[in-house]
């Protein structure tokens, strides 16, 4: 397959593409696009996907290499450029790096109830301790894994939020 040739027939379509392009969440219209770039280069539509998908990912990978890349000393290690940056180069318009987040977004010291300092309790405690101790130690175990789960939660919950713009 002539790789040059895919690029330049995707350039054509910016909905391939542009995530701000209307018929880019059309999936029937792209899939027809795939149909005539496939016939163009008398392949299959799943290979032109597929070799689309490589060189592209290929160019993100190598532009995150560059800028990742330190300037100059003895720990500078040269970039060779990619293969195809000339004629992908459309693509740094409508591509940019997303913002990450962590899940974790708090500390165990949030916590209401201290773990060490419950099994430090349990640890200095006789052997013979009443039922109604145990039991309440038992409780406050409960709690303290009910409120982790509960933190753990809403981290995942404000996440998805901050993705989907809620």
């Amino acid at each position: 397959m002539d790789n040059e040739k895919l690029i330049e027939l995707i350039k054509e379509y910016v909905m391939l593409y542009d995530l701000s392009h209307p018929k880019y969440l059309d999936g029937q219209y792209k899939d027809k696009v795939w149909k005539v770039i496939s016939e163009e280069l008398d392949q299959p539509v799943n290979v032109c996907k597929n070799k689309w998908n490589n060189i592209r990912d290929n160019f993100r990978k190598s532009l995150k290499k560059k800028k990742k890349k330190k300037k100059s000393g003895p720990s500078a290690v040269k970039i060779h450029k990619y293969k195809y940056s000339d004629q992908l180069g459309f693509l740094t318009n409508f591509s940019k790096e997303r913002d990450t987040f962590s899940s974790v977004q708090h500390s165990m010291e949030d916590n209401y109830i201290n773990i060490e300092t419950i099994e430090e309790e349990n640890l200095n405690e006789e052997s013979d301790t009443e039922p109604k101790e145990i039991e309440k130690q038992d409780f406050i175990k409960r709690k303290v894994r009910q409120n982790k789960q509960e933190k753990s939660k809403e981290n995942a919950t404000s996440t998805l939020k901050q993705y989907i713009h809620i």
